[in-house]
């Protein structure tokens, strides 16, 4: 084919493909508008397909249009442009037999192309193929704007509460999605905290103490009270820093008269008991019992099953939460437990079932690992406790007699040395003696013996119970003088609560009473309080 010819058949050609995509995408445009017009009237009329026709729609429904169009536009080729161009420019199929003649034989062939390139070169392509654009322009922007609009402006209805109930779903999974994250920020804190962490501290600091205690010597008093000192000094800076707040409103078990805890009494008393010693096993078990039922929830199919499931886990989780309320005090697992419950109550609806359970596991973990945590801290309270006790009975043995690690010699825990230093410091305060030491003395009473008969009667006095007659009043307004009875008393009280600060600063006194102390001295009056009432 001569070059001029095919060139003039490219450009119609090209022109034809224009005009047969625009042809095929205005036809799919307005098709789809029609049913975007139609699906958009329904949702806003009857509240139908909420949240899915939204502005942003609008630009993928366009780019769709286009998508498809050009999908399924008919691609044309040079041998239906030659065809357009004899039908348009009355050729008699001379283009047709230029775009074909390089498959015929005959000598005809250059007469053929010759005539076809003299008809190209007065052929205009846009004369063949017309751009008449502006019509449907104006017909698809008028349609365009009309959504445009409707979707603006087309008021919302909801008659049968669809709309209400999306709302209220999508409030729901953002709720679900809170309440995971604040799962994962709580689980991310206690990895970085964990409470359980001075356990080998506490526990190097006891096998010292009981290494001072088979290391004493008697010859060498004041070197054991030194280390002891020194020991009580870290015991107390450890006892510190373990028991913080939570764990001190974790160790007091209140006694209830009513107990609203666990369905089964028989597993209550169990995990309370437990949980008085510090072990939280009981509790672990139950939490581990729940995040099975939780599972088989996920898994059931049947309504009814699912609902007696969720009801039963509601249950025995509310139980559980009362119960450790009660029992620990721990403002960590009641979060936990509530977080739990709540995300338990929306797995009520079907699309946020399996998100929901799965979430509920996440927290019913974190409890798990919440509970381990408070156990192991607990019962480093316990021991430390336990070590101060021995410690404070060691002391005041060594006062009265010198201790000797021999005496110490195959005991395995620190009950073992409190019970000995305490027996031994008992059988020297009971021993009696007539000197000035320490003990229960014996000797002759001064006033005679308490067991002999005397001639005294008791009797009572005939004194008038009611107030005698008023002989004179006189009132006056001033300072009263401050009586010698009161003021001695004031003195002891200020005497007293030196003595307790002295204990309490030189650690004499265990740790868990210092609090009671300081806030019974507190209640006492002070003599600048009392020199300032009239």
């Amino acid at each position: 084919m001569n070059s001029a010819v095919q060139q003039f058949l490219l450009r119609v050609n090209r022109r034809q493909k224009i005009a047969s995509f625009a042809r095929q995408w205005r036809i799919i445009f307005l098709f789809a508008a029609g049913i975007y017009a139609l699906a958009l009237l329904t949702s806003r009329l009857f509240g139908l397909f909420p949240g899915l026709l939204t502005p942003e729609t609008l630009a993928v429904f366009f780019a769709a249009t286009f998508f498809l169009a050009w999908i399924f536009y008919r691609r044309t080729n040079l041998a239906d442009a030659a065809r357009l161009a004899d039908a348009q420019m009355g050729a008699h199929d001379l283009f047709l037999t230029a775009s074909l003649i390089e498959h015929s034989l005959g000598d005809y062939q250059n007469l053929v192309l010759k005539e076809a390139e003299q008809q190209a070169a007065r052929g205009v392509p846009k004369k063949i193929v017309p751009f008449n654009w502006q019509r449907d322009i104006f017909k698809i922007c008028g349609m365009m704007g009309i959504l445009v609009l409707a979707v603006y402006l087309l008021p919302q209805f909801d008659p049968f509460h669809l709309q209400q109930q999306q709302r209220k779903l999508a409030e729901q999974r953002n709720d679900v999605r809170k309440l995971d994250k604040a799962t994962q920020a709580r689980a991310a804190l206690l990895e970085q905290k964990r409470a359980g962490e001075q356990t080998d501290v506490v526990k190097q600091a006891i096998a010292n103490l009981e290494k001072t205690f088979q290391e004493a010597k008697p010859n060498d008093k004041a070197g054991t009270l030194n280390r002891l000192n020194e020991q009580q000094k870290i015991l107390g800076q450890l006892w510190k820093q373990v028991s913080e707040e939570k764990l001190k409103n974790a160790m007091s078990v209140p006694p209830t008269a009513q107990s609203f805890g666990l369905a089964d009494p028989t597993k209550a008393e169990q995990m309370k008991n437990d949980l008085q010693k510090g072990d939280v096993s009981s509790a672990n078990k139950e939490l581990s019992d729940l995040e099975q039922k939780a599972q088989e929830l996920a898994k059931a199919q049947d309504p009814v099953q699912r609902e007696k499931l969720r009801q039963e886990l509601m249950d025995r989780l509310q139980n559980l939460k009362d119960s450790l309320d009660q029992q620990l005090s721990s403002q960590a697992v009641d979060t936990d437990l509530q977080r739990a419950l709540e995300q338990l109550e929306m797995s009520h609806a079907p699309e946020l079932s399996a998100d929901s359970l799965k979430g509920m596991g996440d927290s019913l973990r974190l409890t798990q690992e919440e509970l381990s945590q408070l156990g192991k801290a607990m019962a480093d309270m316990k021991n430390l406790e336990q070590a101060l006790k021995a410690l404070q009975m060691a002391k005041a043995l060594n006062n009265l007699k010198p201790l000797d690690g021999k005496d110490f010699a195959g005991f395995g825990d620190l009950e073992a040395y409190a019970s000995f230093c305490q027996s031994q410091y008992l059988s020297y305060c009971t021993t009696p003696g007539m000197g000035l030491g320490p003990g229960n003395g014996v000797g002759p009473r001064p006033h005679g013996d308490e067991n002999s008969k005397t001639d005294f009667h008791p009797e009572k006095s005939p004194s008038q119970l009611q107030p005698g007659k008023m002989l004179m009043e006189w009132k006056t307004r001033e300072v009263s003088e401050a009586g010698p009875a009161r003021e001695e008393y004031l003195q002891a009280v200020q005497d007293v609560r030196q003595q307790a600060s002295e204990a309490v600063v030189e650690e004499q006194v265990p740790p868990g009473y210092q609090a009671a102390i300081k806030k019974y001295f507190d209640t006492l009056p002070n003599e600048s309080s009392a020199n300032a009432k009239p």
